[in-house]
């Protein structure tokens, strides 16, 4: 389903990354809604602490994962989830119906999208993400001109993405020809 380097905390691999991941976000979410939090987990050990100044607002608790199990905790413990880079259409597919399965209605499932323009796109775009371990192909990430791109954008949110995250490769020649290429030619082709 995408690349998963697994779970580590202090370079070391959890032996149980669903506990981790559940101990951790619980306790965040409660710190950020201005609790006073004391747990004693496997992974996560709080005695009596509350953030001094909580938000005003709780921010979103937003949990990149892979994999099925993760999404479905995902879902059930953030606010959104940010899918792993190099996802192809079905992959997105899949990784939107796990996590919002256990999911309320007002989940965001964030997919984010390599995008390149230019005649060396798809190469540019495949080159990135070898360099990340993953095999690059026609179906991962948007490369071309503007309708090419707002076709394959399209596509990633009806594949389940509730916002998408555009990223340039890091080789991209002009950020600002390119942001000016995504707000004036690509974004209106959104609507």
């Amino acid at each position: 389903m995408g690349f998963s380097p697994g779970w580590s905390r202090a370079g070391v691999k959890a032996e149980a990354p669903l506990t981790l991941l559940r101990e951790y976000a619980t306790a965040l979410r409660q710190l950020l809604d201005g609790e006073r939090v004391t747990t004693s987990g496997r992974y996560v050990i709080i005695q009596d602490i509350a953030l001094e100044y909580p938000p005003l607002k709780p921010p979103p608790l937003l949990i990149g994962v892979a994999g099925a199990k993760s999404l479905a905790a995902a879902g059930e413990l953030g606010t959104g989830t940010l899918l792993a880079l190099g996802l192809d259409l079905d992959a997105i597919k899949e990784a939107s119906q796990t996590t919002l399965k256990s999911a309320g209605s007002d989940h965001e499932v964030i997919a984010s999208v390599l995008v390149a323009t230019g005649p060396d796109a798809r190469a540019r775009v495949d080159a990135e993400l070898a360099e990340y371990g993953m095999k690059g192909t026609p179906e991962i990430g948007a490369v071309g001109n503007a309708e090419e791109i707002a076709h394959r954008l399209l596509q990633v949110a009806a594949a389940g993405a509730t916002s998408i995250s555009v990223m340039p490769t890091r080789d991209e020649p002009d950020f600002d020809a390119f942001a000016h290429f995504l707000g004036q030619e690509v974004r209106p082709l959104l609507a």
